[in-house]
């Protein structure tokens, strides 16, 4: 809110300053009111620029959390149906190992899971969140990479068949490219953001001729030229600017 408030408050500063007329006459350019009146048009421009690509970082983060929320069934699934098709043990094996990479967990973070070929029950759910996670495994993209490492090894075994359409090999590819996708999206969402929020800091504060320091400055202009116990400089003693400390 600090931000609203400073742009608020240096439209109330040039709306006294017009209001003074002719007497309001700084000789820098910067304290003049043509040039306060193009600040405060530059401060609103990088105010909506900044919430705007907020708004769709937030969108894009959304939108990849709901599409990384079915890969740990989905891959659940295709674990059971790889152990189905006859797969040798080593190939059961390394899918297991990416189910579990999925997670951030070690296999000896959960008990053994014997192939259902010997009579076994299937793979289970997805385990709960509170299990131990490994580091270096938990980001959007640590999740695509060992999903798609999944999807490129049952892809080799010539045993693995689907009638379902979401457990076949081109649904599969064509989820992992989704996937993929949507971290990218989001990587770049999240740098029109970053860039968002420095143009926002430039004009509102870190520039010589930010809202900051050209407020403050156009306080003192007149408090010099009307006087410190004047009518004109009472009007806008108690517009603050404030920078915020972090």
């Amino acid at each position: 809110m600090k931000h609203v408030k400073n742009v608020e408050t240096l439209e109330k500063l040039l709306r006294f300053c017009t209001g003074y007329g002719g007497r309001y006459n700084p000789v820098r350019p910067k304290l003049q009111l043509s040039t306060l009146n193009a600040l405060l048009a530059q401060a609103n421009e990088a105010m909506s620029g900044e919430k705007l690509a907020r708004t769709k970082y937030d969108n894009v983060t959304n939108t990849r959390e709901v599409a990384f929320k079915e890969v740990p069934k989905l891959a659940s699934r295709i674990v059971n149906l790889l152990s189905s098709s006859g797969a040798s043990a080593q190939a059961l094996d390394d899918a297991r190992l990416f189910f579990h990479k999925l997670y951030g967990y070690e296999p000896k973070d959960r008990d053994p899971i014997p192939s259902p070929r010997k009579g076994s029950p299937p793979l289970p759910e997805p385990p709960s969140p509170e299990r131990k996670r490994a580091p270096g495994h938990k980001s959007y993209a640590s999740i695509a990479d060992s999903f798609e490492k999944l999807v490129t090894m049952v892809s080799t075994v010539p045993g693995y068949q689907a009638h379902e359409t979401t457990l076949k090999v081109d649904a599969l590819e064509s989820k992992v490219v989704e996937l993929k996708k949507l971290n990218t999206d989001a990587v770049e969402a999240r740098v029109n953001w970053s860039n968002g929020l420095t143009t926002r800091n430039q004009v509102l504060y870190t520039n010589d001729t930010a809202i900051y320091n050209t407020g403050r400055e156009v306080k003192l202009y007149v408090k010099a030229a009307f006087g410190p116990d004047s009518e004109e400089y009472a009007k806008i003693k108690k517009l603050n600017f404030t920078k915020p400390t972090a």
